[in-house]
């Protein structure tokens, strides 16, 4: 049941990350070339997008170990592991964002709900 779940949740992941998000920043650099926050914003995308597609794959084969070999086989830590990094990549690409956020901030509402939202 879980890994129907996944199939769509992976296509989305790609669209997200090959087509959207490219076509957003793309959309506003020619509706304003000089921003700054084009690249950093690209860049932060990508990898949480990443982060998050290794994760789904980490799961969906951690899934598949279990029910071929059951819950105690050796070769399903490494892929529980490779999942935990990942998600931990992510809240480490979450946290130097609010970071960035914090500094360049002259109005604390922008980082509080980045926060909240992470």
């Amino acid at each position: 049941m879980l890994r129907t779940v996944l199939v769509p949740v992976f296509l989305l992941l790609t669209m997200l990350q090959w087509l959207s998000f490219p076509g957003q920043f793309r959309a506003i650099a020619q509706d304003s070339p000089d921003w700054p926050w084009r690249w950093p914003l690209t860049i932060v995308a990508g990898l949480t997008v990443l982060c998050v597609q290794v994760a789904v794959a980490s799961l969906w084969r951690a899934l598949g170990i279990v029910r071929d070999h059951g819950i105690l086989s050796p070769s399903l830590d490494r892929w529980l592991s490779s999942m935990g990094l990942s998600l931990l990549g992510t809240a480490v690409v979450a946290g130097c964002t609010w970071l960035a956020l914090v500094v360049q901030a002259d109005d604390p509402g922008g980082p509080i709900v980045f926060l909240m939202l992470v």
